[in-house]
């Protein structure tokens, strides 16, 4: 039995319920991999599709050559600067906006869990003041795990990167 959802299954997914998510009134997919141009409130943009929205940051998508716009995701954990769509429970993030489990910084270190340090992460790749003062505040150890992490998601990988098609 498998666990986890991957990207396609998520795709999938979206292909069959993107018109009640709302806000979309036209998606035009891609006619490979997991990527789409849609209308989105009003505003035509490049999209993509993740199994989680950390998957932004694994897959070093905020160093690809053609920047995307939007992230749908099956579950949001961590902060994006791009909007995201959440199908799990049909919530719309703008960038910067915390995932549903937290409402600060300190709640996600509070929580000690995986999404908690990607949402601290997170913020710090977006470059938001609060969590750089939140891990300044933090003892050395943990303050150098965090900037390690985040320094990390700033270096490419090798192989192949995963492909944002550019509209025309």
């Amino acid at each position: 039995m498998k666990k986890t959802l991957d990207r396609q299954t998520v795709y999938i997914d979206f292909v069959l319920q993107w018109q009640r998510l709302g806000s979309f009134s036209a998606v035009q997919f891609a006619p490979r991999g997991t990527g789409f141009v849609a209308t989105y409130a009003g505003q035509t943009a490049r999209g993509l599709v993740l199994a989680r929205s950390s998957d932004f940051w694994q897959y070093r998508l905020h160093l690809a050559r053609f920047p995307i716009e939007m992230v749908v995701c099956y579950r949001h954990d961590t902060i994006l600067p791009v909007t995201v769509v959440e199908i799990e429970t049909g919530n719309h993030y703008r960038p910067h906006e915390y995932p549903s489990q937290f409402t600060s910084y300190e709640d996600a270190y509070q929580a000690r869990t995986r999404a908690g340090r990607l949402t601290i992460v997170g913020g710090l790749l977006c470059g938001v003041q609060r969590a750089y003062d939140l891990v300044a505040d933090l003892p050395e150890s943990t303050r150098r795990k965090y900037e390690n992490s985040a320094h990390d998601f700033q270096k490419r990988r090798r192989g192949r990167q995963l492909a944002s098609t550019q509209t025309s």
